[in-house]
């Protein structure tokens, strides 16, 4: 019986390595409609070279695949798994087996995927990082040959997720948010995925503007990115919530006009919030200080993308009271540094998972006033 493997093509670029995938019964169609019989005979055919194992010939591809991988300085110590990664990119990009992407639902989890998209036979689904903590509709196709989680992932309490994915196919997670995720891409908090994957795939794929787009989406200054950027961004974000996630729809609104008129829902969901919210407002030796509270009549925008917008307003700390926890952002690191606050997407970013509300903001207060 001949089992799963490789037909190797002599021709091959031999930088490429353009080989062809059949399993055993298309491999055996093959030889019956050569008219041969044995390993031997199809070795004398003049298209094709050999049959190996898949395992084998994915070892020699690795083995003689050098990637060129352009890293800044301080990513220098993440060459191997860059590299590594790349390898296993680069081969399913040649062979087309599947590979399924979960990514964050935001603009850099979205933007990070659709890299991708187009280079590989992948199905994308976005997911919160709440959902994968709690493996909520985690369906792995059982015949991926790559997982790749994007923009989430490295979080403690997501570790049995890679785990579990892991003993099915290779698994990596490439992600910027706090952790000590080992072999895996897993860069400072000032980086943003989008980045990460754009120094995958740059050879392959020039999409600049997408990744000013994510950049803006994360108010990363890794990059520079305007105004325009900053609405495609939320536009992107609201348009995953009115369209449910297809490539083309979130493509069509990076790369055309459908950006504009889903901004000016954005603003306008963001007016009504105003509108709506029971608001705080101290002045304090720090700064401004924001205590917002409202009861969402939509999903978009989230906690985080509230605070931003009001942080954006002039405060130096915005927090956000929602229904199970507290999402802050602020310009004050002793904040950041206390128990219980846990850092998430961004260097002034962070929520607080706690009953006792009321407790959390008048530590919050006290910080503010007195440090």
């Amino acid at each position: 019986m001949v089992t799963e493997g490789i037909v190797v093509s002599k021709r091959r670029l031999p930088e490429a390595f353009e080989y062809i995938i059949f399993d055993g019964k298309q491999f055996h169609t093959l030889l019956s409609s050569k008219n041969v019989k044995s390993r031997e005979v199809v070795l004398k055919n003049g298209d094709i070279e050999e049959f190996s194992t898949r395992n084998s010939v994915k070892e020699r591809f690795f083995r003689h695949s050098s990637p060129s991988l352009s890293l800044p300085k301080d990513l220098e110590p993440l060459r191997d798994i860059f590299e590594r990664v790349w390898k296993e990119i680069a081969f399913l990009k040649i062979t087309g087996e599947r590979t399924v992407i979960y990514h964050d639902s935001d603009a850099d989890g979205v933007i990070s995927a659709l890299l991708l998209y187009e280079h590989l036979n992948a199905s994308l689904r976005p997911i919160t990082p709440w959902k994968l903590e709690s493996m909520n509709n985690l369906d792995p196709e059982l015949d991926a040959k790559l997982f790749l989680i994007l923009d989430t992932g490295s979080y403690p309490t997501q570790r049995h997720v890679v785990e579990f994915l892991s003993k099915l196919s290779p698994t990596y997670v490439i992600d910027h948010h706090p952790g000590d995720l080992k072999d895996h891409i897993v860069a400072p908090s000032e980086y943003f995925t989008a980045y990460l994957v754009h120094l995958l795939v740059s050879g392959w794929n020039e999409k600049e503007e997408w990744v000013k787009v994510a950049a803006a989406g994360d108010r990363s200054s890794v990059v520079s990115w305007n105004e325009e950027h900053r609405r495609k961004a939320l536009a992107l974000e609201l348009g995953l919530e009115v369209f449910r996630f297809h490539p083309n729809t979130m493509k069509s609104i990076l790369d055309g006009d459908l950006w504009k008129p889903l901004w000016d829902e954005v603003e306008r969901r963001f007016n009504l919030i105003e509108e709506m919210s029971s608001k705080e407002e101290y002045d304090t030796p720090k700064g401004k200080l924001l205590i917002l509270s409202y009861e969402a009549p939509f999903s978009f925008p989230h906690r985080g993308k509230v605070a931003s917008w009001f942080q954006e307003k002039g405060y130096h700390t915005v927090v956000v009271v929602g229904e199970h926890g507290i999402t802050v952002r602020s310009e004050e690191p002793l904040l950041k540094r206390m128990s219980g606050f846990e850092a998430y997407g961004h260097p002034q970013a962070f929520t607080v998972r706690s009953e006792n509300k009321e407790g959390v903001i008048e530590v919050i207060k006290h910080v503010m006033e007195d440090g």
